[in-house]
């Protein structure tokens, strides 16, 4: 049977007030669907032509709307992220060796199988890792800082921080439906913007890596090893999309 505790919100580290929701969801709703790709590619497109790369630019564009969203979120959250921090810090190696062991593996095995699932019904690439490949080509260690730290960072704060946790409250498995949904629309919106009606496969992949990190969330009841989950997850795909370069 379900252990009922595992789906008690008010278990998880740190306490949200209404004030911090509603300018979280204020700002990410902002960046995330107006500054990052309409602003952002605007951006791109008008200085490209000082300097030469649009590939290049929406990588720094990226980077710093991602730096900017990053100071925003702590500036919001600042008390939840003391709080997390601090519990997190009681039992950081068993966190770790858990994120190592269990977390990543299982955040791995869901990308691998969902990602070939949709493979059956489309053979066209994922949008967004075509994207990031293509900046990576550009300035690797430009793509790979926003990857790897503060992608994971920002995106969990929102998805899971912010729109989880204001679903949770009610109940708990609706915040980790609701919130994957989010968190796989925003990785594949700007190409349906576009067009390409068909990367709505691709919410099923990045829906369900969204759930894994929800549940890392609620087992490890803290936001820091969900990070650490979406951290290791990123930095192995960046490794890889290394080797592939040849640059190793």
């Amino acid at each position: 049977m379900t252990d009922r505790r595992l789906l008690d919100d008010s278990l998880l580290t740190g306490k949200l007030t209404w004030n911090m929701v509603a300018y979280g969801y204020l700002t990410g709703g902002a960046m995330y669907f107006f500054s990052a790709p309409l602003i952002g590619q605007y951006l791109a497109v008008l200085l490209v032509g000082h300097y030469g790369s649009y590939s290049l630019l929406l990588g720094v564009l990226n980077l710093l709307f991602q730096a900017i969203m990053l100071v925003t979120m702590v500036a919001i959250l600042k008390d939840f992220i003391i709080e997390s921090v601090r519990h997190f810090s009681k039992g950081w190696k068993t966190e770790l060796l858990w994120g190592f062991s269990v977390g990543f593996p299982m955040m791995f095995i869901t990308n691998s199988l969902l990602g070939g699932l949709v493979t059956l019904f489309i053979s066209n690439e994922s949008a967004n890792e075509a994207a990031i490949t293509q900046q990576a080509q550009s300035n690797f260690a430009l793509i790979a800082v926003t990857t790897i730290i503060l992608a994971p960072v920002v995106e969990e704060l929102f998805f899971r921080g912010i729109i989880f946790r204001s679903f949770s409250r009610y109940n708990v498995v609706l915040g980790m439906v609701v919130s994957s949904l989010f968190f796989g629309f925003v990785h594949i919106y700007q190409a349906l913007l576009a067009g390409d009606v068909s990367q709505l496969y691709y919410l099923i992949q990045y829906g369900g890596m969204g759930l894994v990190l929800a549940w890392v969330y609620v087992i490890r009841r803290n936001i820091l090893s969900a990070i650490f989950v979406h951290l290791l997850n990123n930095a192995i795909s960046m490794v890889i999309l290394w080797i592939s370069f040849g640059l190793l």
